[in-house]
């Protein structure tokens, strides 16, 4: 088989969903490629589109959640997205790729990609089975309208929400968000830490909140710094943040407190070694959190999907959630000195998040 595989850059959670189910892909030797489906409309509206999204949602999140909640209440209209109706500017485009290049099967990580497919199929015939893989502990709007041969809800609990949106169950399919297999690894925190080469006598904070910026991102270390004991650090996801990065060491010192990790391909081997993670409730993130298996406090969340992901976790016991930084890093020293809470944590988040289901996402798709 040969699988075209659909995202968009609003935030790099929906990119590593895509990369999770290319390695499973790949480990079984099917053919696959990723691309934008934005592509289609030309790379000024691709990387425009991009830059806006990931702008609004850094610098006026408030404003992203109303966007959000007023596309939801339209959703329930019946009225058509206005992503829907762009089709007409890439139908023809995207149909001519899967033809050209034989896609077998078409499976999207955005809702982007589900209307496109949906777009397509209406504008063209194309018969060609695509999918939709849910990101997020929850229904987006206009998702009933994407008509997708197959849904990947990522809880049996939004499978049903799926349905109670007029989706047939007989499509529904509740794999879990698929998180690459490195986060279900079995390694222990002292063979983590012996490849970070990260001190074995301290308890560790793991600190990732996404692109907020410097300012807002040092206020929180300035909590953890005021508030941890001698017996701890935290190391700070920075990503490709060279400024900063730069503030942290010149605030907090090279191997200080706080110390400032750049952009690494080894997030899973840090949650291993990490006591608690205090984190954005991306759905990806989370659920890369609840696979690695590490104690796990939410903060700073944009309205919208991610309020939808705290109430998620919080019901099943699968983190603490924070309304100011001061408490999330009063959490986090709860839950890294407190071993029964911890384990608690621990064993919610096993009984409840499936590690496989980039797996059986694509048992799925290609028949097994």
């Amino acid at each position: 088989m040969k699988i075209l595989l659909l995202s968009c850059n609003t935030g790099e959670g929906h990119n590593s969903a895509a990369r999770a189910i290319a390695e499973e892909l790949g480990r079984r030797g099917i053919e696959n490629e990723k691309i934008d489906p934005l592509h289609f409309l030309g790379e000024w509206v691709e990387k425009t589109t991009s830059n806006a999204y990931n702008s609004l949602i850094k610098h006026t999140p408030k404003a992203f959640g109303v966007m959000y909640k007023t596309a939801d209440i339209i959703s329930e209209t019946k009225v058509s997205s206005p992503v829907y109706y762009l089709r007409a500017g890439y139908a023809k485009k995207l149909h001519d790729y899967i033809v050209d290049n034989r896609f077998d099967a078409v499976i999207s990580v955005h809702l982007f990609g589900m209307d496109a497919m949906a777009g397509m199929r209406k504008s063209t015939g194309l018969q060609v089975p695509f999918y939709g893989v849910m990101t997020d502990y929850t229904v987006y709007p206009f998702t009933a309208e994407s008509k997708q041969d197959g849904y990947f809800a990522s809880h049996p609990e939004l499978g049903k929400a799926l349905a109670e949106k007029g989706i047939d169950p007989a499509i529904i399919h509740p794999t879990g968000i698929p998180v690459r297999a490195a986060f279900a690894e079995t390694m222990s925190q002292s063979e983590a830490r012996d490849v970070l080469d990260l001190p074995q006598d301290k308890k560790m904070l793991l600190v990732m909140t996404g692109g907020v910026g410097c300012e807002p991102m040092l206020k929180l270390c300035d909590k953890v710094v005021a508030s941890a004991s001698d017996g701890m650090f935290a190391c700070v996801m920075v990503g490709k943040n060279e400024d900063l990065r730069q503030k942290i060491v010149d605030r907090y010192g090279e191997n200080g407190v706080v110390r400032a990790i750049p952009f690494t391909t080894e997030v899973n081997v840090y949650m291993k070694a990490a006591d608690v993670l205090i984190t954005k409730p991306g759905g990806l993130s989370s659920t890369e959190a609840a696979v690695a298996n590490v104690p796990l406090v939410h903060v700073r969340e944009i309205p919208g999907c991610e309020t939808d992901n705290v109430k998620f976790f919080k019901a099943h016991g699968l983190s603490l959630s924070a309304e100011s930084d001061e408490q999330a890093v009063e959490y986090a020293l709860k839950l890294a000195n407190d071993s029964e809470a911890a384990a608690a944590m621990r064993k919610a988040q096993k009984n409840t998040i499936n590690p496989f289901a980039a797996r059986d996402i694509v048992d799925i798709v290609c028949g097994k």
